[in-house]
């Protein structure tokens, strides 16, 4: 079963490298456990999404650019990490 806590999904992967092509310039995710639960893969794709020049951005979390949104993005990922565990 492909999941967000697996990077072994072709669609987000040909998504990651679709994003060097300047096709598009942003990903929008329902909520932040939709792109990916596991923090350290979140934050590995989110750095090749940015150096490609995309942005994500979540339909139900605002999260404001800058540091205040570096820190609401941080937790809200750990939560997303706890969460996926604890039913595992």
């Amino acid at each position: 079963m492909l999941t967000g806590r697996s990077e072994k999904r072709p669609d987000f992967l040909k998504m990651i490298e679709e994003s060097k092509s300047d096709l598009f310039d942003y990903i929008i995710c329902y909520k932040t456990n939709r792109f990916f639960k596991n923090r350290y893969e979140s934050q590995k794709y989110k750095k090749i999404l940015k150096d490609n020049g995309v942005r994500v951005l979540y339909a139900k979390v605002d999260i404001p650019a800058g540091p205040e949104g570096i820190i609401l993005e941080g937790v809200l990922k750990v939560l997303d990490e706890y969460y996926s565990a604890n039913l595992s």
